[in-house]
């Protein structure tokens, strides 16, 4: 009995291995619909070491890169530079 209920058990975690797997697929197919007119995704992309999901999520938390407009130095500091 007890190694039949083992069996069971791991069948079933097996079977929602499988759904899981699934579901994990086709959320990033979906993922990937929908970041295709993202042109910033794209571009991160092109990074070494950076695949789709990096450059998904990067897009997801930086949304607006303008955001990032970098002012001059005050004073001059060694790896400063203005843009």
């Amino acid at each position: 009995m007890k190694g039949g209920l083992l069996r069971w058990q791991m069948q079933s975690l097996y079977r929602q291995l499988d759904l899981f797997e699934r579901e994990r697929e086709r959320v990033q197919g979906r993922l990937r619909r929908e970041m295709r007119s993202r042109s910033l995704v794209a571009r991160l992309c092109t990074v070494p070491g950076v695949g789709f999901l990096t450059a998904a999520t990067l897009w997801a938390w930086i949304v607006d890169p303008a955001r990032f407009v970098a002012a001059a130095c005050p004073e001059p500091v060694e790896g400063c530079s203005s843009w």
